[in-house]
């Protein structure tokens, strides 16, 4: 064992107990999967170590207390934006503390008095509120954060008293660079919805939104926001992203084999790059306008890429060939598309 100092963030998710008697096991299972998946994103974003996982805490530790306090900002941002529910119900608040200090390290875990002392500080922190203790505010660059003084707490176990800031913050326009965009469209939902009871309905889109979670947490990648009848998603790579597209394919079929009692699920899928915008809740830029083209559009193809992602691609690019222009689906189209064709029984059905 040996002591080194380093700045610890826990993240606990408020209300989950009493959540988790109103719901079933696998509506809290699907949801905690989700939020561990974003937590875990925006932690190693900025080069934090996520070392325990207590169901509805998380703790990690950062090298930089600056990093820390963008990273903090980042969950709590991802989670606003995301409007996680379960059951229909909206929920995802989280409580956030922040410490710098002399901690011991015993193999993958972290032991001693600064993790304590996060520990009691998240009873005194109130929901969706970022405290930060002084030492982390002492050597943070101070002046890239807004931090309130809060109050000064003596803790149960510690010697000395500590002083604590709540880290405020506005939303600010993010511009992110070579981000993947994959947008997956439902084909023909309006129908679907007309044609189908609300059970079914309702197993339907479980079923799809479970296959865009196992996606997103099996190939790296981010579920930003449900619309409708699409799904949006970022990758940090096109591998990453086509590979993702072609699962969520190939699930979509195995679903539509083992559950002929419900519609089948018929996807077109857009993958785009570039640099995109981010601010509050939305996300902007011309990759985002290129994915949902053409998952919208291009209704004869299964996956279909601009061709910067096609010229990225290391992986699987034989399955995938240059659409011939112009296209009668899309007239106005300046994009090269390089895309995987529909079987032509699913294009009629």
């Amino acid at each position: 064992m040996k002591t080194r100092t380093l700045t610890i963030l826990q993240a606990d998710l408020v209300g989950s107990t009493t959540t988790t008697a109103s719901v079933s096991r696998q509506e809290m299972s699907d949801y905690i999967e989700e939020v561990t998946a974003q937590i875990t994103h925006a932690i190693r974003h900025y080069g934090g170590n996520p070392f325990k996982f207590t169901g509805d805490g998380y703790l990690a530790s950062f090298e930089s207390a600056s990093d820390c306090l963008l990273a903090a900002q980042k969950i709590q941002r991802d989670m606003q934006t995301r409007n996680l529910a379960i059951a229909g119900k909206p929920v995802g608040t989280l409580r956030i503390i922040i410490h710098t200090a002399d901690v011991i390290v015993a193999g993958d875990d972290l032991l001693g008095d600064g993790i304590a002392a996060v520990a009691r500080l998240e009873k005194m922190t109130p929901p969706g509120a970022i405290y930060v203790t002084e030492t982390a505010r002492g050597v943070c660059k101070r002046a890239e954060f807004d931090l309130e003084y809060v109050d000064t707490y003596t803790l149960r176990g510690l010697p000395d008293p500590i002083r604590v800031y709540e880290l405020k913050y506005r939303d600010r326009l993010h511009i992110e660079s070579d981000v993947y965009v994959l947008v997956s469209d439902i084909k023909r939902f309006s129908e679907l919805t007309l044609a189908t009871s609300p059970e079914a309905l309702e197993a339907y889109l479980a079923a799809l939104h479970r296959m865009h979670r196992e996606a997103a947490r099996n190939f790296g990648g981010v579920l930003m926001k449900t619309l409708g009848d699409k799904v949006l998603m970022t990758f940090h790579s096109a591998d990453d992203a086509v590979i993702a597209a072609l699962a969520l394919q190939e699930g979509a079929t195995t679903h539509s084999q083992q559950r002929p009692d419900l519609p089948p699920i018929h996807l077109t899928i857009g993958i785009a790059c570039g640099e995109v915008y981010r601010f509050s809740s939305d996300m902007y830029g011309t990759p985002v306008n290129d994915a949902f083209s053409m998952a919208s559009r291009l209704d004869d193809f299964e996956v279909a890429l601009c061709s910067q992602v096609y010229e990225q691609l290391t992986v699987g690019r034989q399955l995938f060939t240059l659409v011939t222009h112009p296209l009668p689906e899309w007239p106005d189209c300046i994009l090269d598309i390089y895309a995987s064709r529909r079987p032509a029984s699913l294009v009629s059905t």
